[in-house]
């Protein structure tokens, strides 16, 4: 239970300005990825493209959600 209020904590925190940048950059990597797989009659290539470009984003934007400005803060 302690590591999912940590968890919590982490993600309602504050994140470094870089780590925001990163969320954003993570965000438009998804959209671009939603977009190319949306799209119909595209080749299955481009759809796979897109399939890896939304996994890859989501996955950078949580990741970057994790770091926190002031760890002080986050203790459960």
């Amino acid at each position: 239970m302690k590591f999912l209020t940590e968890l919590w904590n982490r993600l309602t925190a504050n994140s470094p300005k870089f780590f925001k940048k990163l969320q954003y950059f993570g965000l438009y990597l998804s959209a671009v990825g939603g977009g190319l797989i949306a799209i119909p009659g595209v080749p299955e290539k481009i759809a796979t493209v897109g399939g890896y470009l939304l996994t890859a984003g989501a996955v950078i934007s949580v990741v970057a959600k994790l770091p926190v400005t002031n760890p002080d803060d986050v203790k459960p």
